[in-house]
Formats: structure tokens, C-alpha cells, sequence
């Protein structure tokens, strides 16, 4: 994961939800806001204490880069949309809303598709996917997965809305299901 601890939706690799940085101290604050039309309750910080995030909402999740100071959008990408019916709109994160930044600054999120894909920022304003991991053999059709998340060792776990629990290896580029 990032080195900075402000990696993924519960803070750090522990899921403490508990934060080392200050809190708003009430003098002088001022409100800087920006409306996408997403739910972006995933959050997380970059090396450049960028905020990137994937929001969720009507048409697809999109993996979005903001600027922290003017909450402007540096890059965006539209995920693959949701497969079949929803729970709730802005309330079902398969698809991009349980996911990380690893030690590259790279976004892993597991999609739509069944698939767990990396995603960096290019050179230029746009983000790019970097490589990815196929988990149609382990996550049937019709499910979905709803996080992603490394171990100590590396790996990359994954969980579905079924029930489906796996891991993918990063050094083999395998993946293993149950």
C-alpha cells in the first residue's frame, strides 16, 4: 500500500479509521465543494497528496484525481458500468468503491467485468490501465466484486457480494478462488 497511511477507504493497512493529521480547528475555515453526481465516499491520498477516489453513481463508477486545494478534477476515467440490477445506486461500491493505492501510487480496483485492474496517471492529464487480472474463473457470472485489498505478503484479496473470497498473486499473475 502507499507509504503515506491515507491509502484507502479505512485509513491504513490496519482499517483503524483513525487518522495522524489535524482535524479543521474552526478559525478562519473556509468551504471549497465540487459536484460530480457521484457518491466519492472512497477516498485516498497520493505521494503528491493528490486525492484520488472512485465514485459511484448512476451510469458507472469513475476513477476520479482531484486537486486537494481546489477540489478541481486533474483526471478522470469512466469504469465499466454495473452488470444487472442494483441494491442501491449510490450505495452498492462493487465495481471501484473498496480499493487501494499501492506503494506506485497506482490505483487497484476490482470492476464490473470481474476483473481487478491497475491504474496509473499518465505523463499527461489522463489516467491509464496499467495491467489487470482476470477473475471470471473464480467470480461467476453475475456477481460482483466489491473489494480489493493487499496482505503482507503482497497479494491481492478480493471478495464478492456472493460470498466468493480469493486472492490474486501479483508475482505469478494467478489468481485463486473459493
Amino acid at each position: 500500500m502507499a507509504a503515506n497511511g491515507r491509502s484507502n477507504i479505512h485509513d491504513d493497512a490496519y482499517m483503524t479509521d483513525t487518522y495522524q493529521g489535524p482535524g479543521p480547528l474552526g478559525n478562519g475555515v473556509t468551504r471549497v465543494s465540487t459536484f460530480l453526481s457521484h457518491e466519492c465516499a472512497s477516498l485516498t491520498f497520493d505521494a503528491k497528496d493528490r486525492i484520488v477516489a472512485i465514485c459511484v453513481g448512476l451510469e458507472a463508477p469513475i476513477l476520479e484525481m482531484f486537486d486537494p486545494k481546489t477540489l478541481n478534477s486533474l483526471a478522470s476515467m469512466v469504469l465499466p458500468p454495473r452488470q444487472g440490477a442494483s441494491t442501491g445506486v449510490f450505495t452498492d461500491f462493487s465495481g471501484g468503491g473498496y480499493f487501494y493505492l499501492d506503494d506506485q501510487d497506482r490505483v487497484i480496483a476490482p470492476t464490473n467485468t470481474r476483473h481487478n485492474l491497475r491504474h496509473r496517471r499518465d505523463r499527461g492529464s489522463g489516467l491509464r490501465t496499467a495491467e489487470g487480472y482476470d477473475l471470471t474463473s473464480a467470480v461467476p457470472q453475475g456477481d460482483k466484486i466489491v473489494s480489493a485489498l493487499p496482505d503482507w505478503s503482497g497479494r491481492i484479496w478480493f471478495a464478492s457480494a456472493a460470498g466468493v473470497l480469493g486472492f490474486v498473486d501479483p508475482t505469478t499473475s494467478g489468481g485463486q478462488g473459493d
